[in-house]
């Protein structure tokens, strides 16, 4: 529960804030300065945020007020007993107070304390640059002035007015009310009672209102003096007013009101005290533009913007402190969703590598919640140029990552090939594979083995490929040696295999030379027993059963001579089938070898055009042989002869 009561015994806690300077003057300069440690200060400031500036004559006893009132301790802001202004420039709390919106919502409250006007050592252009600051920045602003509220303090007003007003000329707004703070009158050591004309009670909220009344009359003095009340009432709809008496009786004691206990203090002051202490915390807005709630780093952009136009001897314009703060936080949003960017990137970065489509869609998500979070920190709505700068921004981060990925794929993958491809280039190196096909056999298995294991990222089927051809090019060497070495024994074992053929051929066609000579001597025997036949039949016809008999026993023996030669002839072609399709054997194993070994040396094609010309030699050998055979087979001329003799015997 917020505390409204003030303890004028309460001890100070060191450790409960300080009095910083925010800006102050620097006459070497010439211009106002602001302090960076306020500045870091309010950076850190929990939203939402009321600002609580008091402003008054100087010596008037504003930063007792403050002390007591709002920060409920004995010592704060500076007070001193003399005539000379304890406070310079604008000065703030370290800590913020609790209080509440008058909805009844909480928020943290900035205290600032403004220099005195009316100072003797600085002019009315130096007090209307404090008050103009101390308006603009505040969003509830309390007054404080002594006495009563007479015509000489509502014209202490005046310069407020002036000041407000030409701020509201230069930005051109005739709803100006709403940039302004909500207004405080506390006036102190006040001494009447409060009533109004007919003697009846009033409050001191009323007592601002009957004082603020237009007054009757047109002359050039009453119009000025109903301008001033018009312009309050205009700029400060949201006013009210508190009364404080003398907290003590004895004059004498008020330069020592400071330290003074409560119990040498009026109980009607403390009474008030505690009222307007509780007024103030359940009356305070946060403070807007634009009806935009700031947030630290706004506040700091509000207060650098009107410094920096003061200082450039401008009058302050709001919608340039808006549009100057504006810029900042859109840069700052950027900023913010940059880094958000980058950290939640990082998560991925250390998972690399991963499937580029996969990666772009997260990174889609990630800037779809940058972005959705950069137009909420942004102050209105975004402007088209921020948006496009983050995109660019965004886009140029995404490519940085998915390049990222794709080394972290060649890096990762090449690891993986190299471990694994060990044993194969070790067998490569020792010449441990026999022929190409347990070559071919151990890379496919390979491929697909990485293919199944290794790290999935963009590009990483190429970089395997492109690994397995240079492996193979590399082992090129080694593999096309021990080939050759292959073929090599492989054309040796063939041409000893083809000389083995052309021997048995050699050996086949003696064979048949015999066979022919055989046949040679059948076909003479024949002739001379047909001739034998023809005289015994034309000497003496009576010997024709002899004959015939001698003819059946010549038949017989030429039948056994046909079947020999048959039987001869059969296993002359089978030999001939066989040596064929040695042959194609030959061809085929030798086509094979050519096909697998595309780089063998020269003296392997001539070794291969060697062996071509030797089967071309061995057909036509085999061609030839044919041909003898069909010319010297006599068989069917014979059995026809025959027939005719054996007519002319019957």
């Amino acid at each position: 529960m917020l505390n409204t009561e003030v303890n004028f015994n309460i001890e100070d806690v060191p450790d409960d804030g300080k009095a910083l300077s925010m800006v102050n003057y620097d006459p070497s300069l010439g211009q106002f300065v602001i302090n960076p440690d306020a500045l870091e200060v309010i950076r850190q400031l929990q939203n939402p945020i009321g600002v609580i500036s008091v402003a008054g004559m100087y010596r008037t006893g504003k930063s007792y007020l403050l002390n007591r009132m709002l920060l409920n301790r004995s010592g704060g802001f500076s007070v001193g007993p003399s005539i000379n202004p304890c406070t310079k420039g604008l000065w703030m709390w370290s800590k913020t107070i609790p209080a509440h919106t008058p909805q009844g919502k909480p928020l943290n409250v900035l205290i600032i304390d403004t220099e005195g006007i009316g100072a003797t050592d600085e002019d009315q252009n130096h007090d209307n640059k404090i008050m103009t600051l101390a308006i603009l920045l505040s969003s509830y602003f309390i007054f404080n002035s002594m006495g009563t509220i007479d015509e000489s303090s509502i014209q202490s007003l005046s310069f407020i007015v002036n000041i407000t007003k030409n701020i509201q000329q230069k930005n051109g707004s005739k709803d100006f009310a709403k940039y302004l703070p909500a207004f405080m009158w506390v006036i102190r050591d006040f001494s009447l009672q409060l009533k109004n004309r007919e003697g009846n009670p009033i409050t001191s909220k009323e007592y601002l209102e009957y004082s603020l009344e237009m007054q009757p009359g047109t002359s050039e003095f009453i119009v000025n003096k109903n301008q001033i009340r018009k312009m309050v009432k205009e700029y400060f709809p949201n006013r009210d007013c508190v009364t404080l008496v003398r907290p003590l009786l004895e004059e004498g004691n008020l330069q020592k009101l400071e330290r003074t206990p409560a119990s040498k203090l009026r109980k009607e002051f403390i009474e008030q005290v505690n009222y307007l202490r509780k007024t103030v915390l359940n009356s305070i807005n946060p403070k807007k533009l634009n009806g935009q709630e700031l947030n630290g780093d706004m506040f700091i952009d509000l207060i650098k913007s009107y410094v920096k136009m003061i200082n450039e001897g401008a009058v302050p314009i709001i919608q340039t402190a808006w549009t100057y703060m504006r810029q900042n936080q859109a840069i700052a949003a950027k900023k913010n969703a940059l880094e958000n960017y980058k950290k939640k990137t990082e998560e991925l970065i250390n998972k690399f590598p991963m499937k580029e489509e996969f990666l772009r869609n997260v990174l889609k998500k990630i800037k779809k919640e940058i972005i959705l979070n950069f137009n909420g920190e942004i102050i209105g709505e975004p402007e088209e140029k921020d948006l496009k700068e983050l995109k660019s921004e965004l886009k140029k981060l995404k490519y940085e990552i998915i390049n990222k990925n794709i080394n972290s794929t060649k890096t990762q993958t090449n690891r993986f090939l190299n471990e694994n491809y060990k044993n194969i280039d070790e067998k490569v190196k020792n010449g441990e594979y026999l022929n190409i096909a347990e070559y071919k056999d151990d890379i496919e298995q390979f491929v697909q083995f990485c293919l199944n294991k290794c790290p999935c990222g963009p590009n990483r089927d190429i970089i395997i490929y492109e690994f397995i051809i240079q492996n193979i090019m590399n082992s090129s060497g080694l593999l096309a040696k021990c080939n050759m070495d292959e073929m090599e024994k492989m054309i040796s074992d063939n041409s000893n295999n083809i000389d083995d053929l052309i021997k048995e051929l050699k050996e086949e066609k003696e064979k048949e030379k015999k066979l022919n000579n055989d046949l040679n001597e059948i076909t003479e025997k024949l002739n001379k027993l047909n001739q034998e036949k023809d005289k015994i039949s034309s000497q003496n016809s009576n010997e024709s059963n002899n004959l015939n008999k001698l003819m059946e026993e010549k038949n017989n023996e030429i039948i056994k001579l046909k079947n020999k030669l048959n039987q001869t002839e059969k296993i002359c072609a089978e030999k001939i089938k066989e040596m064929k399709q040695k042959l194609e054997e030959a061809e085929k194993v030798s086509h094979q070898k050519e096909l697998e070994s595309t780089q063998i040396s020269s003296d392997f094609q001539r070794e291969k055009v060697l062996m071509e010309q030797k089967i071309i030699f061995l057909e036509k050998t085999l061609k030839d042989l044919e041909e003898t055979k069909l010319r010297s087979n006599p068989y069917n001329t014979t059995s026809k002869k025959n027939k005719n003799d054996e007519m002319n015997i019957k």
